[in-house]
């Protein structure tokens, strides 16, 4: 959804049940604003609990909308409103319609919709559509339908008389009644005069006629009248109430409809009662009270209830005032006190020196108290000199009290009680008597002369009782080699007193462990830190300047002082308000100029732009287009006396006189007569005298300036225009290469064009410039074979891409000479990483080559000795080379003396390297020179080292017992793998080979395993089927034929292993299997032949004799019958169970080689074999599908059984091993295949997406798992539990990879937690080896064990056949054809 609202884009983001989203796009704040409105979550008319999630609960009838069974948030019905005081759906009474409020119908309606639309008229009105006209006489009542007086009929809205024969009639004047209804009723049924079938009033109903609610008939003209509101109904008359409206209170005695004494009635409409707000008790409004609530101490005061004297209110409550108040606003602020002479207000406290006694009255405080609370307690004294001390005032030590007044003790008395008598002495003195004498030196408090207690500050008592000098800079001590306290700005460390930071008076511990601060300077946390009105710049406070009381610095203020009209400023700055400055201490007024000032009154810093004052250099000055008068003011330059003023410039070309805004003013309209439009013509003087018109005159011919002679009584010309003289009154060209020139045309004071040596010059002087005399300029043409000094070239036309380009400057590797470009072929170097690094191989190979041939000695030339090599890391680093360093060169020769020359440069890493890069720096580049004489111009060059992660000895070890061990394992599968193939049995390693292949291709997980799990994979290698491709080097021979550009980068692991994703190479792999299997059906074919020739007698005359040679040739008898019974196996299952076991023992390396081409697939390839090896990838593909297709199609054919030998021959390999119960088993297969497929799709095309990858592979394993689970489609126990084993262990391996993928990103994991990994995942993988293998071997065990159990017994039935054999020289006949019907020899004798 999408709409404009106010210039804002307003997007639907999303709907749902509960919420509607939008984003409000404001195009001209360039801002987004989320909102979020919420729909109602119930439907309408219904609500639900907050206990409750369901919509169970019912709305009042009357409501569209509730949150609550007992009121309505909207309402439904179209004259129904919502009354937002009750929240109930209240209807507007007859005669009222609805819009917001209820309103009042038009006097003629007595029921409507709206002011235009009315349903029902007032008596006297007739209903015509929608409106209400007026009736026409006889009508008695003009309702829907109109009603007529007796004797009258009703035709449209008029009443006509009937005919003289009716008495009544109806429809026309013929058309008798002569029916007599009684009123109300407008008709009847027939005989039935109050039997009404309709009334005269539209709110009367039948059969009676009687009035509705809220109506009363009136006897008179039985119509209905409406209850005057707030009845609801009435009797008797219309204002005899019988029922109310909502809120209204029924007076049952009176009947009447009011309000509680408590309420009052609004002036809504309709109207209704409201209760009175506290503390009104009765009120004829919302704020207006007529009596109050009694016991609150509020009483009436015009029309509102207000606390009474000696009460505050505070919030709704009226609160008792303080006792010394007798009225109050609040706690705190007192309106009028009780002691008036000598109480303050606002909190009616006493003024200074008196006190308010226990009758809340003032009385003066006794001397020596100046403040006090009572006459004996006093808070200040009239002596500085004197301290307050429980209440009284006593002065302080050094002083006694006289006459109240404080006077100092004398004769170094620290303490007296007059001028005489010492009653303690100061420091270094001691009393004698009533007098203080001397100690002895440095002694700070001694008993006697001669006897020292304490010594002064820095000094302490020796054994002798002298006082000896502590340590440096310390205080107090208690010997000469230790310091108990330093001076301050000191502390004590290793028996020494070090000074303190510079701020601290007192540390401790350390330097800037602050105990006191210096002047100015606060403690805060042991720091010194600037007190309040300071700040500190070097380790100094500064006072802030009055009147900043706190400030940050010298020109940032935080507070200011409590001065009159003094605020803080948005900029941290005290300033007076506007119209005010500072001066010293207080708020000046500013002069009557200025708006704000500084400094002086008559400084300006804004003006009042009301009296058209503007500033400039701090003055208010009168804005333009005003002038200031002799009185101060700034008058409008448009006044008449502003035309007088030259300061206005006033302009008015049509008063037809001059004035000081114009050049000039002639009195007329004519163009160019000398002013036109109040400007002086081009070569015209004109003479201005003010409120007078111009007299102009023309100047001479080329003249600019000119001026009138009174004398001679002509025109002068003073200047004339550029490129002219002026002489004899006359000016006179110069020549074209002057732009100026005096007395003569050749005597140029400033050059046109060119100024060489004091010499103008046109511009063709310079080669390649021409003169543009319309612009008095010199230019170029690029493309006229000319190079002039802008050009770098110009070879005679303007087309890029030859050299020169069309602005005539050399192109990028193009070198010009005159009007030729060529493209000098200079040496430039190219570095870049040789072969294919591995992650944990130290060896680092580059390449560095030329692209030219070289001037160079192929003897001599060291390339070493040119260039300096460093290392460079990822923050631009350099440092010097400290790796092992080989470097190889190939110099191949050109032609002559010069040779093609590159470099392999092998770098032995020592340690970790990641994101460094090998800086190639050349000294002196030019040494180095191509065949065509160029110099190499490129200084430095660089390559970047791929990532090199050094492994630990420990580890290697490990991993090579590890994988020592796994290849003992394969050597062991390999062993049983050839007895399988001599013996039978070889189905039973199709799982196991299947398994190492698809752990061979894990290696290809876009993730960099670490070392110990990446050197494992390498083992697997023999898995693949590639080294058959790299034996027949096919790729040789097909990369003759297709271009390296024409090639898509494989995935770097891939490519690494030497794959390529040419279809046509890699399917050698599959095709060389394929040759192998019908190389050995045509060797089962010819093998039985051979040995069929090899014939024996079988017997003895006398067998005892040479019962060896006998034994032999029963045995290779036997040998016999097993090899052609294994041709007889091969020849009869190729077709097609052998070739379906090959495809599905095959199908990861066909996979993954079709998947490869499809991943690069270049259909449109320039290389028809790239594009036909592209094109057979696709049918590759479809191949697969096909077959797999087709092996489900055939294992769901009811006629195959596999009762039949021959249909076991030819698909057995389908159902080898698999349960045959339902379809999901018998497709193991097909599921297995699909498996495949999907394995190394996942593997090649999520690449790109590490963790895509491993997931995707994870869950295909879990996939598999869960098949094989539930459905257990393997017959034999032992290969399922093998299978279900080897996917549930590969869960777990892609698991710990995933963990891998994600360290790479957050590189949470160190070097030691990746190996564990690795260690973790090579368990995993060793383990499903070790299961399969130990299951292999014992089922071929079992096997061989049946196999040559069988073979014995057919061995043994022979020997004892001919044993048995009579001593004649003919053999037996019976006992040869029990031998031809024995199972092992039936194979034999097919081939014969």
């Amino acid at each position: 959804m999408r709409f404009e609202l106010n210039n804002q884009l307003i997007k639907t983001f999303n709907f749902d049940n509960e919420r509607i989203i939008f984003i409000f796009f404001n195009t001209a704040l360039q801002r987004f604003k989320l909102i979020q409105a919420y729909q109602a979550a119930c439907p309408n008319g219904r609500y639900k609990l907050p206990s409750d999630n369901g919509c169970d609960q019912r709305c009042m009838t009357e409501c569209l909308t509730c949150s609550d069974g007992i009121s309505c948030d909207s309402c439904s019905g179209t004259n129904k409103y919502l009354n937002q005081t009750s929240k109930l759906c209240t209807s507007c009474p007859t005669g009222y319609y609805l819009s917001t409020i209820c309103i009042q119908c038009p006097i003629q309606c007595t029921q409507c919709s709206s002011s235009t639309n009315c349903s029902a008229c007032a008596s006297g009105y007739i209903l015509s559509g929608s409106s209400c006209l007026s009736c026409t006489a006889p009508s008695t009542y003009c309702g829907s339908p109109c009603t007529c007086a007796s004797g009258y009929y009703l035709s449209g809205i008029c009443c006509h008389q009937c005919d003289s024969t009716c008495t009544t009639c109806l429809g026309t004047a013929t058309t008798c009644t002569n029916l007599s209804c009684q009123y109300p009723c407008a008709d009847c049924v027939a005989s039935q005069p109050t039997n009404c079938t309709a009334c005269i009033d539209p709110h009367q109903t039948s059969p009676t006629c009687q009035c509705i609610s809220g109506y009363i008939m009136d006897t008179n003209t039985h119509m209905c009248n409406a209850c005057t509101f707030p009845c609801f109904t009435c009797q008797n008359s219309i204002n005899e109430c019988h029922a109310c409206f909502s809120s209204y209170q029924y007076d049952s005695t009176a009947h009447t409809c009011t309000c509680l004494t408590n309420q009052y009635e609004d002036n809504g409409s309709p109207k209704q009662c409201q209760n009175c707000q506290s503390p009104c008790l009765t009120c004829s409004s919302f704020t207006d009270c007529n009596s109050c609530v009694i016991g609150l101490n509020r009483h009436l005061q015009g029309n509102s209830c207000i606390c009474d004297d000696g009460y505050y209110d505070n919030a709704g409550i009226c609160t008792l005032c303080p006792l010394s108040c007798t009225k109050c606003t609040s706690a705190t602020i007192c309106t009028e006190c009780k002691h008036l002479s000598h109480q303050v207000l606002n909190d009616c406290h006493c003024i200074d020196t008196y006190y308010m006694n226990a009758s809340y009255m003032c009385q003066s405080c006794v001397s020596p108290c100046v403040n006090c609370t009572s006459s004996l307690d006093c808070l200040t004294c009239i002596d500085i000199k004197q301290t307050v001390v429980n209440d009284r005032c006593i002065c302080q030590d050094g002083y006694y009290m006289f006459n109240n007044l404080c006077s100092q003790c004398v004769n170094n008395c620290s303490k007296c009680s007059s001028d005489i008598i010492c009653t303690e002495c100061l420091e270094t003195y001691f009393l004698n008597g009533s007098t203080c004498q001397e100690c002895s030196s440095q002694c700070r408090i001694c008993q006697n002369e001669n006897l020292c207690l304490n010594c002064l500050l820095g000094y302490t008592l020796n054994f002798e009782n002298l006082c000896v000098a502590c340590l440096d800079n310390c205080q107090e001590c208690n010997n000469q080699l230790s310091c108990e306290f330093c001076k301050d700005g000191f502390y004590y460390e290793s028996m020494l007193c070090k000074k303190c930071s510079d701020n601290c008076k007192t540390c401790s511990i350390q330097v800037d462990y602050c105990l006191s601060c210096n002047n100015n300077y606060s403690l805060i946390n042991n720091q010194c830190i600037c007190g309040l009105g300071y700040y500190e710049i070097d380790y100094n406070c500064f006072q802030c300047k009055h009147p900043c009381i706190q400030c940050s610095n010298e020109n940032t203020c935080l507070q200011c002082a409590q001065i009159q009209y003094l605020n803080l400023s948005d900029q941290n700055t005290c300033v007076c308000q506007n119209g005010l400055y500072w001066s010293i201490d207080k708020c000046i007024q500013c002069h009557s100029t200025c708006k704000t000032c500084n400094e002086t009154n008559t400084k300006c810093l804004s003006c009042d732009q009301s009296l058209n004052r503007i500033l400039n250099n701090n003055q208010c000055i009168c804005a333009t287009n005003y002038f200031q008068s002799d009185l101060n003011t700034c008058i409008s330059c448009d006044s008449e006396q502003g035309k007088l003023i030259e300061d206005c410039k006033y302009k008015n070309c049509n008063d037809l006189v001059w004035t000081y805004g114009e050049e000039c003013d002639d009195g007329n309209q004519v163009i160019g007569d000398g002013c036109s439009f109040c400007k002086i013509d081009s070569n015209y003087i004109c003479s201005n005298t003010i409120m007078k018109q111009s007299l102009c005159q023309q100047c001479p011919l080329f003249c600019i300036s000119c001026q009138i002679n009174s004398i001679k009584n002509q025109i002068e010309c003073l200047k004339c225009n550029s490129g002219y003289y002026l002489t004899q009154n006359q000016c006179q060209l110069c020549d074209k290469q002057c732009k100026e020139c005096e007395s003569y045309p050749q005597n140029c004071i400033s050059c046109r064009f060119l100024e060489i040596k004091s010499k103008c010059k046109i511009c063709e002087y310079k080669q390649g410039y021409y003169s543009d005399y319309s612009n008095n300029k010199c230019y170029t043409l690029c493309g006229d074979s000319i190079i002039s000094d802008t050009e770098q070239c110009d070879d005679g036309n303007l087309i890029d891409g030859d050299g020169c380009n069309n602005q005539c400057f050399i192109e990028k590797n193009f070198k010009c000479q005159n009007d030729v470009c060529i493209i000098p072929n200079y040496p430039i170097p190219s570095l870049s990483s040789f072969g294919k690094p591995q992650r944990y191989d130290k060896i680092r190979q580059f390449k560095l080559e030329y692209q030219v041939p070289l001037n160079i000695s192929k003897s001599s030339f060291n390339i070493s000795s040119l260039i300096n090599l460093y290392i460079e890391n990822r923050s631009g680093n350099i440092s010097s080379l400290k790796y092992q360093l080989n470097i190889t060169q190939n110099i191949t020769q050109f032609e002559n003396q010069y040779y093609s020359f590159s470099a392999i440069l092998t770098l032995y890493l020592n340690q970790s390297s990641q994101n460094q890069f090998l800086n190639i720096f050349y000294p002196n580049p030019s040494l180095i020179q191509s065949y065509q004489g160029y110099q190499q111009n490129l200084q430095n060059l660089k390559a970047a080292i791929e990532e090199f992660i050094l492994v630990d000895e420990t580890t290697k070890e490990m991993t090579e017992t590890m994988n020592s061990f796994s290849l003992n394992l394969f050597y062991i599968f390999l062993i049983l793998l050839a007895a399988s193939i001599l013996l039978g049995g070889l189905d039973i390693f199709y799982n196991l080979l299947d398994t190492i292949q698809l752990l061979s291709y894990l290696k290809y997980i876009n993730v960099q395993f670490p070392f110990n799990l990446q050197s494992f994979f390498e083992i697997f290698g023999f898995a693949q089927l590639s080294f058959i491709q790299n034996f027949l080097e096919i790729d040789d021979f097909v990369l003759n034929y297709i271009s390296e550009d024409e090639l898509k980068p494989l995935p770097q692991k891939i490519a690494n292993d030497n794959y390529s994703s040419i279809y046509l190479i890699n399917i050698s792999q599959i095709l060389t299997v394929y040759a192998t299997i019908f190389g050995a059906y045509g060797l089962a074919i010819i093998i039985p032949i051979i040995i069929k020739q090899f014939r024996f007698k079988y017997y003895e005359d006398y067998p005892e004799k040479n019962a060896l040679g006998l034994k032999i040739k029963v045995y290779f008898l036997s040998f016999k019958i097993f090899i052609g019974e294994m041709c007889n196996t091969i020849i009869n299952e190729l077709f097609f169970s052998g070739i379906l076991r090959t495809f599905m023992a095959t199908a990861y390396d066909y996979s993954f080689i079709s998947l490869l081409q499809i991943y690069c697939v270049n259909l449109n390839a320039k290389s028809f074999l790239l594009a036909l090896s592209s094109f057979m990838a696709l049918l590759s593909v479809i191949l697969y599908c096909t077959v797999c297709i087709v092996i489900n199609y055939l294992i769901g054919k009811n006629s195959l059984t596999l009762t039949q030998k021959k249909n076991i021959e030819q698909f057995g390999s389908l159902f080898e091993g698999v349960k045959l119960r339902n379809h999901y088993q018998k497709i193991f297969n097909v599921a297995l295949l699909v498996k495949k497929f999907l394995f190394m799709f996942v593997l090649i095309f999520f690449y790109e997406d590490p963790l895509s990858q491993t997931v995707n592979l994870l869950l295909l394993s879990l996939l598999s798992a869960l098949y094989l689970y539930h459905l257990k489609p393997i017959k034999d126990q032992s290969e399922y539990n093998k299978q279900l084993s080897t996917e549930t262990i590969l869960c777990l391996i892609y698991l710990i990879i995933v963990i891998l993928i994600v360290d790479e990103q957050i590189k949470k994991f160190d070097y030691n937690e990746q190996q564990n990994c690795g260690w973790i995942c090579i368990a995993l993988i060793t383990l499903i080896i070790f299961i399969q293998l130990i299951i292999d071997i014992i089922q071929q065990w079992r096997m061989l064990l049946k196999k040559f159990a069988s073979l014995r017994r057919f061995i043994d039935k022979i020997s004892r056949m001919l044993n048995k054999m009579p001593e004649s020289s003919h053999p037996n006949p019976n006992v040869f054809e029990e031998i031809q019907n024995h199972e092992f020899y039936q194979s034999i004798i097919l081939y014969k």
